[in-house]
């Protein structure tokens, strides 16, 4: 899995895939859903990584890894569904939102982190 995707990094992929005819994203507006590259129909496997400051992100058909999302809050993935998975995933504003893909109820939104480089001593 890539190294953690932060805010800037999501706004930068957004903003260039929406000129390139094959993206892999979609959406109209702000808001644009992510789909895996290896399988554009999929949704997404989502777990809670590196001591709860990342959601990782896999496909959901063949379970490979995607990117590792940085939040500011501790996730908690909650279902007000009787789904469990898989998702999809939503990103807009500085906000990823996941929602079960088959009833679309909502299943969490978390706040992208910032990247704040590490001062040299």
């Amino acid at each position: 899995m890539r190294d953690r995707v932060f805010l800037d990094d999501l706004d930068f992929l957004v903003a260039a895939a929406r000129d390139d005819p094959r993206c892999w994203i979609c959406g109209e507006g702000d808001a644009v859903t992510f789909t895996p590259l290896c399988h554009a129909t999929a949704a997404w496997g989502v777990e809670v990584r590196d001591r709860r400051t990342a959601l990782g992100l896999r496909c959901w058909q063949c379970g490979t890894p995607s990117m590792l999302v940085a939040v500011r809050q501790l996730p908690r993935l909650k279902r007000t569904c009787r789904h469990r998975q898989p998702y999809s995933v939503e990103y807009t504003e500085g906000c990823l939102l996941l929602r079960c893909q088959r009833c679309e109820a909502p299943a969490g939104a978390y706040e992208v982190r910032v990247h704040i480089p590490e001062c040299p001593v």
